[in-house]
């Protein structure tokens, strides 16, 4: 193939009403840089590149000719998965109280996002209290996120209706424990890094363990008369306003005593005598507070709150979604999922 070249005058294709193109040698043309000179560009059939059946390369000068890459456009997508918190435990056996549900998991970070994924995206439910150790809450799960499934686990369930010892559930953070026959642990924070252990109980009382938080582990029940407090949540801004996220549930115990707070985060408190928990915070992913034995029978103990997805994104970037609430902080566009299933097309 013979070598053109324009010398002098420039040849200026980009005149008005002009059909002609400029047209580079295809397939593997100037082998090994024979005839080839730095600065040549070449059409390579032979390679296909970001779904066309080519790859324009240029020649380097030193025998070897390197593709031009096609880099796919992204942008930053920042996110918060919260799981659903587990319930707290109901009224235990002989008298002791049900320790408080642990908060949802917590992930937060931000990803570079490529326009054209769908993310599939589920929210989880809060773990629902029962007589017995409350149910762990529901994992919040999304797919496709910077081409990763992310999963937060729900809350572990705060120990109930246990006659000697009982252990929290674990959890994205663990459930606090129960006791009146020496000491119990609480749950434990699994998978590690989304939250921590649920506070256990440290002889043979009749209050219980809280249940932690993303931010702080439930405190211990170290007497008769204090029930373990649930572990802080953490503070996140990703809406535009700073709000704690996935507190840990209180714990209860019987009779004289004083119940554990819920952590900042939407940990519902534990009961006091004779009482039910107060229930996690829906959209912030609280352990519900644990419960009191009353009138022969163990109270319910507290659901725990309800998970969220919150997706933020530049204005000039924001795709399609589903059963999303949509709000705008600046430039940035910010997509509230708060409950079931939804998704989101970059």
């Amino acid at each position: 193939m013979a070598l053109s070249k324009v010398r002098g005058e420039m040849v200026d294709l980009n005149t008005t009403g002009n059909t002609k193109g400029l047209k580079m040698p295809s397939g593997t043309a100037f082998p090994n840089g024979e005839n080839a000179v730095e600065g040549m560009i070449r059409n390579d059939t032979t390679q296909t590149s970001q779904s066309s059946a080519s790859t324009m390369q240029h020649y380097t000068g030193n025998n070897e000719w390197k593709n031009f890459i096609n880099v796919a456009n992204t942008y930053s997508l920042e996110y918060l998965i919260v799981a659903g918190g587990g319930a707290g435990g109901g009224g235990g056996g002989y008298y002791n109280g049900g320790g408080g549900g642990g908060a949802g998991g917590y992930l937060t970070g931000t990803v570079q996002q490529t326009p054209g994924a769908t993310l599939n995206i589920t929210v989880g439910a809060g773990g629902v209290g029962i007589q017995n150790r409350g149910n762990n809450g529901g994992d919040s799960i999304v797919t496709n996120l910077g081409g990763s499934t992310i999963t937060a686990a729900g809350g572990g369930g705060g120990a109930g209706q246990v006659y000697f010892s009982g252990a929290g559930a674990d959890g994205g953070s663990g459930g606090g424990g129960e006791t009146q026959a020496g000491a119990s642990g609480g749950g434990t924070a699994t998978p590690a890094g989304q939250g921590n252990d649920g506070g256990g109980v440290a002889g043979s009382y009749v209050t219980s363990g809280g249940g932690g938080g993303a931010g702080a582990a439930g405190s211990d029940s170290t007497s008769n008369s204090q029930a373990g407090n649930g572990g802080i949540g953490i503070q996140n801004n990703i809406t535009g306003t700073n709000i704690y996220y996935a507190g840990g549930g209180g714990g209860s115990g019987y009779l004289s005593f004083t119940a554990g707070t819920g952590g900042s985060g939407g940990g519902g408190a534990g009961a006091p005598s004779a009482g039910v928990g107060t229930a996690g915070t829906d959209g912030l992913g609280g352990g519900g507070g644990g419960s009191c034995f009353a009138g022969g029978a163990a109270n319910i103990g507290a659901d725990g709150g309800d998970g969220v997805v919150i997706l933020r994104m530049p204005t000039a970037n924001k795709g399609t979604f589903s059963n999303a609430t949509e709000t705008t902080d600046g430039s940035d566009t910010i997509l509230t999922f708060a409950t079931g299933s939804g998704n989101y097309t970059s």
